[in-house]
């Protein structure tokens, strides 16, 4: 059994231009399930842009899910429509489950997603900390505010707990995070995910040749100061 669904929404928003976008891997899930496991959580992760979800096929994953059914879905702009679609279903099917937004769009537009109706939480920001706190509050049945950091709900009156979104500190650097073909539909050893869908994008042939996540924290924050001081 599952502790919660990670969910890659599809793009339905790019209109004649869809086309010329190819299919990539969802890192950002696939970081944030990395993460999670590693804190000893079971993951399932849903590419939206591969694997057909209606509400039959929905239904049963949250049957291979304990309860209370927690589904996390990462948006941008792009397929933030898509995302709502699937808050609409879940909650058709459990009413009682638990529907977190994150991810870009989630950052900038946090009330816009609330005001949807279907969305119970949206975390604002770099999700993998506040995303296993609020995770262990709906299992704890207890919503404690003042533990969560740039986590908005409806519970708090639509407002943040936190003013800014939640950046990583060094105190919280990340594991290097293995990509599991098994649950990304895509083996990077061998290309297997091209027959799913998968284009070959930049980040797709960059995790083709790695394996894992390109730098630490660190390092890209030490990047950005370069390319300031350059600036």
């Amino acid at each position: 059994m599952y502790d919660l669904l990670l969910v890659s929404p599809r793009n339905i928003q790019l209109g004649r231009f869809k086309r010329f976008v190819p299919r990539s891997v969802p890192i950002g899930v696939g970081i944030l399930a990395g993460f999670l496991r590693e804190k000893g959580l079971s993951v399932k992760i849903l590419d939206r842009e591969i694997v057909e979800l209606n509400t039959d096929t929905l239904a049963d994953c949250l049957k291979q899910c304990k309860k209370p059914h927690i589904v996390g879905i990462s948006v941008m702009t792009a397929n933030v429509a898509n995302g709502y679609q699937i808050a609409e279903k879940v909650k058709s099917i459990d009413k009682e489950a638990k529907v977190i937004f994150g991810g870009i769009h989630a950052t900038v537009m946090p009330e816009e997603i609330l005001r949807q109706g279907n969305v119970d939480f949206a975390i604002s920001g770099e999700g993998e900390y506040a995303l296993l706190e609020l995770i262990r509050q709906i299992k704890d049945k207890s919503f404690e505010p003042d533990r969560l950091e740039a986590v908005w709900s409806l519970d708090a009156g639509g407002d943040s707990c936190t003013e800014d979104p939640l950046l990583l500190t060094a105190g919280q650097e990340l594991p290097q995070v293995l990509y599991e073909g098994a649950w990304l539909l895509f083996d990077y050893s061998t290309g297997e995910g091209l027959k799913q869908g998968y284009g070959p994008s930049y980040q797709g042939l960059l995790m083709l040749m790695r394996g894992w996540r390109y730098e630490t924290a660190d390092e890209v924050s030490r990047t950005l100061e370069g390319v300031t001081y350059l600036m």
